[in-house]
């Protein structure tokens, strides 16, 4: 929803003269209480589409005199699950396949190597030391094992937010051991995880994430074991003690879609939790509590992939004016230096968009 809120100064608001309009056509209504005029624009839990810049109309009448006032905001750039989707209820086998590897020398902290541990190819495919002991599976790369939820300490202590606190609240959880760890050779360091789940999400809307680690993490819709090419969901890349990073996306049709997550640690501390946020309060995925994400190992029907809306734009025109390249497009304006992205969205762009041509390669599309 949009909102505006118009407090009274000297010249009182008339309510009944308040309009406020936006470019997409909609429209809102004014109220007014102990000299505060609201207006609100509802728009009934619609999403914006993603990097969507938008123009809103505020105009009034105070103490007689008409006022206006314009301007522009841009939506957040979020990407959209869309791929192998099956219907809420699928789900069955409830958890996470959790993959773990660890190497008797230290790597990279860095995704990248990270990614290559995980599949057996780091330092000429080193020996995975993650003990086995109570796992599915040891066949390789790496030891396989079962988890409820994601909310892990390398020693089972107090880390991150989900601690055992005794409060009784959302965030009141004990601290799970990370599995395999220590490792053979007794160690808590130079570990790499891939965390696999079918998440159901039960209703189309915007849905926030919280990856608290120590050290770095990627999500992505994806779930095949070592398929590292899925869409970016989520990423923090490197070192750092246990913090949050929080990322959205949209959901368009309610379902369960596969989603994977990979978790590393070079040194000192490790800790991982994944949750849920309404901006209030937070959940673990998985949780018994019943505004948790459910998580499953397992699932039934045929996958298929989620149509997105077009947004219908498109690039009129490209020519020179004065050695700047000049665009004409509609919706909204994106570049990459790389024909094939990822590409993001031009601030504060407007159709006719000059650019000095600087760079060696720049490409455009308007979606």
């Amino acid at each position: 929803n949009v909102v505006v809120t118009i407090e009274d100064a000297a010249s009182k608001v008339d309510a009944g003269s308040v309009s406020l309009s936006l470019s997409t056509g909609e429209t809102g209504t004014a109220s007014k209480s102990g000299g505060v005029t609201t207006v609100t624009v509802d728009r009934d839990g619609a999403l914006w589409s993603p990097a969507q810049e938008v123009t809103a109309s505020l105009n009034y009448t105070a103490g007689g005199s008409e006022r206006s006032v314009d301007w522009t905001f841009t939506v957040q750039d979020y990407p959209t699950l869309s791929k192998g989707r099956t219907d809420v209820g699928s789900g069955s086998d409830s958890g996470f396949e959790f993959r773990i590897f660890q190497t008797a020398t230290s790597r990279g902290n860095n995704t990248a190597d990270a990614e290559a541990q995980l599949a057996g190819t780091w330092a000429d495919g080193e020996e995975n030391v993650a003990d086995p002991a109570g796992s599915e599976t040891s066949d390789g790369p790496g030891v396989l094992f079962n988890v409820d939820l994601i909310n892990m300490d390398q020693d089972g202590n107090a880390q991150g937010v989900f601690r055992d606190s005794g409060d009784g609240s959302s965030t009141d959880r004990v601290d799970d051991p990370i599995p395999g760890i220590p490792g053979l050779t007794d160690s808590t360091d130079a570990m790499s995880a891939e965390i696999l789940a079918y998440i159901e999400f039960p209703s189309a809307g915007y849905y926030q994430m919280i990856f608290n680690s120590d050290d770095g993490f990627r999500v992505t819709e994806t779930h095949g074991a070592g398929d590292a090419a899925g869409m970016e969901l989520g990423v923090f890349e490197g070192g750092r003690g246990a913090s949050d990073t929080q990322f959205g996306f949209a959901v368009i049709e309610a379902g369960v879609y596969p989603i994977r997550a990979i978790w590393y640690e070079g040194g000192g501390g490790a800790n991982l939790e994944w949750s849920t946020t309404d901006g209030a309060s937070r959940w673990l995925i998985n949780d018994s509590d019943s505004n948790a994400l459910k998580a499953f190992r397992s699932r039934s029907g045929t996958p298929s992939d989620v149509a997105l809306p077009s947004s219908g734009g498109s690039i009129a025109s490209v020519g020179l004016s004065e050695g700047n390249v000049v665009i004409e497009y509609s919706g909204t304006l994106k570049s990459s230096e790389s024909v094939t992205g990822p590409f993001n969205a031009v601030g504060g762009a407007s159709s006719p968009y000059s650019v000095e041509p600087t760079k060696a390669a720049e490409f455009y599309i308007a979606e």
